[in-house]
């Protein structure tokens, strides 16, 4: 019989769940799980409670409320090309941007993917107080990320599920399955190449912004372009589902208005036409893209405020990330861009307008507005200087 000192450790079971399924039947303490009932069941409770914090985890990560245009774009770019995808684990910041030969498309598109996807996780303000909370960009702003957010949020959200019971579980399991509902009116086919400048400045409705300079190393190359179509997506939350798993787990429901009077909860996403230029020297890449701002709609029964708040207290969110976003200035208008820790960030002027300078060891970027529109740079392999030097050189 096992005596308790010979049972494994929560950190070997813990290693247990992560490891391949063939390590629990095969690996060093198979046979030790085979004969002991108190390590399985300790095992099982321990997986369960990961199931259920993963789960919760899921809803608190932020919303993709459409198709990701990188990964549309490497659709396209491995159609071409047919090769297989490489690993993107461990890959840096930049090196996710333009690592791999042959995937231009991939990655003339991340920038515009990048201000298109974090608006879900931007700060938004009560600009008005109509029928709807209306968000458009007016500036960047950015703030680092530890790489390992989700591991240090992980822990807080694995205590909490170690205090429910299996009812309460269950409940939260079942109330997730219909809590939300998404749609939208884009897909896979809605980034693809462009025949030329031409088709992508009439896509974007007459103008478009382009280089009349370029780095030494790019001298002379002509540009794949991409255009991206313009799409709405909804997001609708089942408030008193909502409030009752929040509450669940000691987590403030903040901002949500009285289910007795707003059963549901849609929020929209408006998004214009885009267009992208993607250069491609000796395995380097630079793209230029433009867009006009997308447009997130919150209806006005929702306090914006206190839902701010309330994901700013989520248990386990690192205070000094807190402490950026509660740093950004004029956030009712300011999309947050999170870039990983070593990054530089600066902040800029092209062509009179506020931008936001990106430089990493493997390359920079640059974003910013003017008119409404989005615009941004980015390089491997170059300078702040070279990328500020191609964005103050575009015209229509």
């Amino acid at each position: 019989m096992n005596t308790r000192d010979q049972c494994l450790s929560d950190g070997e079971l813990r290693a247990l769940l992560d490891a391949p399924e063939v390590e629990r039947h095969a690996g060093v303490h198979a046979s030790h799980l085979a004969s002991c009932p108190a390590c399985r069941e300790r095992l099982a409770r321990l997986q369960a409670d990961a199931e259920a914090a993963e789960s919760l985890l899921a809803r608190l990560g932020p919303v993709e409320p459409i198709p990701d245009p990188a990964l549309a774009y490497q659709r396209l770019a491995v159609a071409r090309d047919r090769r297989p995808r490489a690993s993107m684990e461990g890959v840096s910041f930049m090196q996710r941007l333009f690592g791999a030969p042959r995937r231009a498309a991939l990655a003339s598109v991340a920038i515009v993917a990048l201000m298109v996807a974090v608006i879900a996780i931007a700060p938004v303000g009560t600009l008005a107080q109509d029928i709807l909370n209306s968000f458009r960009v007016r500036q960047f702003a950015a703030i680092t990320i530890p790489m390992d957010l989700m591991q240090q949020v992980a822990p807080e959200m694995e205590q909490q599920a170690k205090q429910l019971t299996p009812e309460e579980k269950q409940q939260i399991m079942s109330g997730l399955k219909g809590m939300d509902s998404f749609s939208t009116t884009l897909n896979a086919d809605s980034v693809r190449p462009a025949g030329s400048i031409d088709e992508a400045r009439a896509h974007l409705g007459g103008t478009m912004l382009v280089p009349s300079e370029l780095p030494q190393a790019f001298a002379g190359s002509q540009p794949q372009i991409y255009i991206g179509d313009a799409g709405h997506a909804e997001y609708t939350l089942d408030v008193a589902t909502a409030q009752r798993i929040l509450n669940t787990i000691s987590l403030k429901p903040g901002g949500l208005p009285d289910p007795a009077q707003t059963p549901e909860v849609t929020i929209s996403l408006e998004l214009n036409p885009s267009a992208v230029l993607a250069y491609e020297a000796n395995g380097q890449h630079l793209i230029v893209g433009q867009t006009a701002s997308p447009v997130l709609n919150i209806p006005s029964t929702v306090d914006v405020e206190a839902l701010r708040e309330a994901v700013l207290s989520i248990p386990g969110l690192p205070p000094e990330l807190v402490a950026q976003i509660r740093a950004v200035q004029d956030w009712q208008h300011t999309l947050i861009i999170p870039v990983p820790a070593g990054a530089k960030t600066s902040q800029e002027k092209v062509d009179g307008a506020p931008a936001l300078l990106i430089e990493a060891k493997e390359g920079s970027a640059v974003l910013w507005q003017k008119g409404g529109i989005l615009y941004a740079v980015a390089g491997q392999g170059l300078s702040g200087s070279d990328v500020m030097r191609v964005a103050g050189s575009m015209d229509s």
